[in-house]
Parts: structure tokens; C-alpha cells; sequence
């Protein structure tokens, strides 16, 4: 997977947002005489220079580097390159890493130990997908390798983390205890009954790379971190090594041959209300999914006739708990009748709905669910607290907010204010007026630039009482899929600036946008003297403006004043700017 980072709920070690520093190698720990001294066989049986045994299991790690095309729920359809860790178990270049790095991967290079000068390609062998491990084949052979521990490791037992963190290209070792044997292990991507807790730090890229005591035995898989807990999590060997000698015989297991997570959407995908779903990130060619039609960006909702993920008045977590135990009874090879919504890449609303049977009928188009489309069945005008601006909004945008900007009144209006704030999927709009911003629209625009958006464009506005520019960001957000609208206008007398931003997710919301720019207008305006600071916020929090005008007088400039209008709503979503 990409950077192999997801994000949102447990941070996956091979999928979460990169952090900024890397920890170092540990090169030599003071208590290698715990565990004895180890030695692991190399090429043609060799003896090699003994090591303690936790040191020596680092010839046997693997650094896995996928190129692919992937579908993230919050970054869209690319091809890119991914990384992951591994380690072998024969000689012949049999290898265990996570399902995760290598399903739906078009090549895999690999890395072995410390090498980075000669690279093997290997095979896909098999895999589990709710257990997130995977076996490969590496070419070559001869290569050194680690054993599964013979017995599960215990509360307080040393071990080290070996992997390959960040995707670096080199390895590395950290050192800690294992905390508890029994954490619960459903997550959004996967479903363990009960892993490891352990405090041997561990970070994306990491996953798939072995755990191992003093001995230099495997007793755990790593594949998930808690960085805000400093919580790291692998799969016990006890659990993986059935499961391993399964899928080395070739014989997949809980896998139709997706990578997938379960997802929640802030709207419904369907008129039915499915808001949960597992979203498909890349499809194993020739598996099972792939032949029944399954395509990277899928949404997989139901499965066997039963929401794939169990709805939030049923468990407030967004797991694969459900949709694992489906593929447990049903069995990997045994027909399993799916429903799936398709979407073009950056729609929020309606796609195709298909049903079919994974190890049977493809899947076919039974429904076009309509798009976010239509129109508003009403508009009305609203205004801040104040009185002073004027703005016709549909009626649907209910939420409805007056709160002094800290350089001028201000009012919000969306459906959600919270979610238009927060999300790129709620349509909503901002205005404000001040006498702080100088007289050039243009200068204004500059200060508001969207850095998640594909493309802008600039033009002229208009109406009774206003004339400026507006610029348009199309592409935004994660997925694309919404388009926002900044603008900034002055009476004739240039006495003071109206300066909006609207936020569109549908078609529909192009008539908002149209009768928002259009309507919007100021009455009685005196000034901004004695205008109190703040923002809509869950905070509220309190804004000192800079560039403001002082005791010691002088002159506010105009940019000084975009930067204050960008800090002022930056205390919630960053209005203006991400």
C-alpha cells in the first residue's frame, strides 16, 4: 500500500500518516546475555558469526517494496509504490508478511536483511485477509531464517521489533516487553480475536515484520501502532502459525482477494440509509473477487443479504468483525452473494448499485441510484445577529450561526455547520464584512488559497450592492469530490469588504452558490471598533487579530488583514485555508 499508511481510527504499522522522525537502529542492547547466544544457518548451511539469537533473526527480515493501483477511501484511485516488512521461514525464500502490503500488488521486490544493493522478485503465495497476513516466494534461495516460537510468549517477556519503519531502506530494532496477550484485535481492516501488546516501538512500514524473544524466535507479527497510546500490536504465533502453514500450501484463507477497510460515511450511500461499508483499496488478480468483478474503489455493502458492517446502533466501532465471521462460515471457496455500489472516482452521492456471487455469477447492474442531484425546494434569507448581512440560502441549510469574525460580523449557514467545517462532504457557506481588508478583492483572494484542491480559475461578480471576484477550487478534498467558491466584493464607496466562501458537494448546490452571490448583501455597517473576536467553534475560542489598529495608531494593510481573516476561521477547519 501507498506510503502503507490509513488513517483515521487504530493507525495501522503500514498505514497511518507518516511521522516526522524516524527512530534509529538499535545497534547493540545490554541484554543479549538473557537470551544466550543464537546462530542462524546462511547460504549453503554456513555457520555465521555468532550474535545473540534476537540479533541474528535480522539477517532472516525482509523489506517488501508493492507497485500498484489503490483506491483509499480518503486519497482516491492511484498507482504508486508501498512498502512492508517480512521474514523467512525455509530457505527456499518462503516468507510471512501482512496481507495488507502485497494483495493487489502488480510486482514485489524484495529486500533481504541489510542488502540494499540486490533486490529478488517474488510471488504471491497465499493469504488471509482478516488475519492481515500473507505468505510469499522469493526467487533465489539459500536464505537465512527465523522459527515461530514453540510456545506463546507471556506477560512481561522481552522482545524485539525488527522491520523496516517509514519505509526506510534500513532495518531496524527497537526493544521492549510484551504488555498484555490479549488485546482484542477487531479493527477497520482486520479481525484477530486477541493479539499482542508490546512496547517495542513500531510504526508504518513496519507491518509484516517479525517480533521476536531472546532466543531469535518469532513470537508475534507485527501490524498495528497506537501512536497516540504508544500502543504497538502483533499477531501472537500461536494464531499465525496455523494460519501460515495454511497458506504456504497455497490455500488462501477468510480471503476472496481483496485489501479492503471498513469505512463510515458521514451521508448515506444508499436511499435505504447504509452509511458503513468495507471499501475496496485493490483486488488480487485472478482471485475470486476479481473474477466475480469486484475493482479497486468498490463498496462492498452486503454480504450473504446482511450489511457487511454492522450498522452504529448495533456497535459504535467501524470494524470488520461482521464481514470476517461471514467469510469464516461461508468459507473462501463456497459461493457468497455480495451487493456493491460503484462510484467514478470523486462522486459523493449515487453510482451504480451491483449484485452477485463471489464464486459464482459476476456481479450485475440492478440499480442507478441518482445522484446528490435535484434541486433546493426552497430558499430563504438569513442574517447575522447583528442585522447587518443579508444572504438567501436554501432552507435545507438549517443550521444557521452569528459570530462576530474578530475583524466583523459573520454568519454560517449549512445543513451541519460542524460538518461543513470539518468534512469536505457538507455543503455550507461563510460571509463576513469588514472594513479591515483594504480595497483590493484580488490581494484577498491571494491570502485564501485551498492547498487540497486540483485547479482554480478567477472571475468577476456582481449584484445590486456589490461588485469584486470570485475564485473557484475545483477537485477538493480527499476524494475530489467537492468544489469551493471564495469571494470578495465592495459597495461603490469601497467603505468596507464582504468576504465569503461556499462549499458545494452536488449539483444541486451550484443554485445555492448562484443565489448566495446574488443576494448577498450589508446594512448599516458602522465599523468594527467595538467588534468582539471569536469563531464558531466546539471551543469558541477567543482570536487576537493581528495587523489590527493600536493605541500607538498606524495603518492596517491589506494583507496584514487577509492573514487575520485566514487565523479567524483557521481556529476551526481552516475555512480558508488547509
Amino acid at each position: 500500500m501507498a506510503a502503507d499508511s490509513d488513517a483515521t481510527s487504530p493507525e495501522r504499522a503500514a498505514e497511518d500518516e507518516p511521522h516526522l522522525t524516524r527512530r534509529r537502529a538499535l545497534q547493540s542492547l545490554g541484554v543479549a546475555a538473557a537470551g544466550g547466544v543464537g546462530v542462524l544457518q546462511g547460504a549453503g548451511g554456513a555457520r555465521a558469526q555468532e550474535r545473540p539469537a534476537w540479533l541474528a533473526a535480522r539477517d532472516a527480515v525482509v523489506r517488501i517494496e508493492a507497485i500498484g493501483t489503490y483506491d483509499f477511501p480518503a486519497f482516491g484511485d492511484f498507482e504508486a509504490a508501498s512498502g512492508g516488512s517480512g521474514f523467512i521461514i525455509d530457505p527456499s525464500g518462503i516468507a510471512v508478511t501482512a496481507n495488507h502490503v502485497v494483495t493487489g500488488a502488480a510486482t514485489l521486490e524484495v529486500f533481504v536483511g541489510e542488502d540494499r544493493s540486490e533486490s529478488h522478485n517474488a510471488q504471491f503465495v497465499g493469504a488471509s485477509e482478516c488475519s492481515d497476513l500473507a505468505v510469499i516466494n522469493i526467487s533465489g534461495s539459500d536464505f537465512p531464517t527465523v522459527s515461530f516460537a514453540d510456545q506463546p510468549v507471556n506477560a512481561g517477556a522481552q522482545v524485539y521489533a525488527h522491520g523496516f519503519p517509514i519505509n526506510s531502506d534500513r532495518l531496524s530494532t527497537t526493544n521492549g516487553i510484551i504488555s498484555r496477550t490479549d488485546v482484542p484485535g477487531e479493527t477497520n481492516w482486520a479481525s484477530v480475536d486477541s493479539v499482542l501488546e508490546h512496547t517495542a516501538r513500531i510504526n508504518f512500514g513496519s507491518s509484516g515484520g517479525p517480533l521476536v524473544n531472546n532466543a531469535g524466535r518469532v513470537v508475534g507479527t507485527n501490524y498495528a501502532a497506537f501512536s497516540e497510546f504508544e500502543q504497538n500490536l502483533a499477531i501472537g504465533s500461536d494464531l499465525a502459525q496455523p494460519i501460515v502453514s495454511t497458506l504456504r500450501e497455497g490455500q488462501n484463507q477468510e480471503y476472496i482477494g481483496i485489501n479492503g477497510v471498513a469505512i463510515e460515511t458521514p451521508t448515506p450511500m444508499t436511499p435505504d440509509g447504509i452509511t458503513r461499508a468495507i471499501h475496496v483499496i485493490s483486488v488480487q488478480t485472478g482471485s475470486a473477487a476479481f473474477n466475480a468483478g469486484i475493482r479497486a474503489g468498490d463498496r462492498i455493502l452486503r454480504i450473504e443479504n446482511t450489511r457487511a458492517v454492522r450498522p452504529a446502533e448495533e456497535d459504535p466501532l467501524v470494524t470488520k468483525e461482521f464481514y470476517c465471521d461471514v467469510l469464516r462460515t461461508q468459507g473462501s471457496t463456497n459461493p457468497i452473494t455480495v451487493q456493491v455500489l460503484r462510484q467514478v472516482p470523486g462522486q459523493t452521492g449515487g453510482g451504480l448499485l451491483l449484485e452477485g456471487v463471489v464464486n459464482g455469477q459476476p456481479l450485475q447492474v440492478v440499480q442507478v441510484l441518482p445522484s446528490q442531484g435535484g434541486t433546493y425546494e426552497g430558499f430563504t434569507t438569513v442574517s447575522d445577529d447583528t442585522g447587518v448581512i443579508g444572504v438567501e440560502i436554501p432552507t435545507a441549510w438549517d443550521d444557521v450561526q452569528s459570530t462576530p469574525s474578530g475583524i466583523g460580523p459573520s454568519v454560517f449557514a449549512a445543513p451541519d455547520v460542524n460538518e461543513y467545517l470539518n468534512t469536505w462532504d457538507v455543503p455550507g457557506t461563510n460571509v463576513l464584512v469588514t472594513d479591515q481588508a483594504g480595497t483590493d478583492p484580488e490581494a484577498v483572494l491571494d491570502s485564501l488559497a485551498f492547498a487540497s484542491c486540483g485547479s482554480s480559475s478567477r472571475s468577476a461578480f456582481s449584484n445590486p450592492s456589490l461588485s469584486g471576484r470570485q475564485e473557484r477550487f475545483e477537485q477538493c478534498g480527499p476524494e475530489g469530490g467537492a468544489t469551493v467558491v471564495n469571494f470578495a466584493g465592495l459597495p461603490p464607496d469601497e467603505s468596507y469588504m464582504v468576504i465569503g466562501n461556499v462549499q458545494l458537494v452536488a449539483e444541486r448546490d451550484e443554485e445555492a452558490l448562484r443565489r448566495i452571490l446574488q443576494s448577498v448583501s450589508v446594512s448599516g455597517f458602522t465599523g468594527t471598533q467595538t467588534t468582539p473576536s471569536g469563531t464558531p467553534s466546539q471551543s469558541t475560542p477567543t482570536e487576537t487579530v493581528a495587523g489590527t489598529p493600536t493605541q500607538g495608531g498606524g495603518e492596517t494593510t491589506t494583507t496584514e488583514t487577509a492573514s487575520a481573516i485566514a487565523a479567524s476561521v483557521e481556529a476551526n477547519r481552516g475555512l480558508f485555508s488547509w
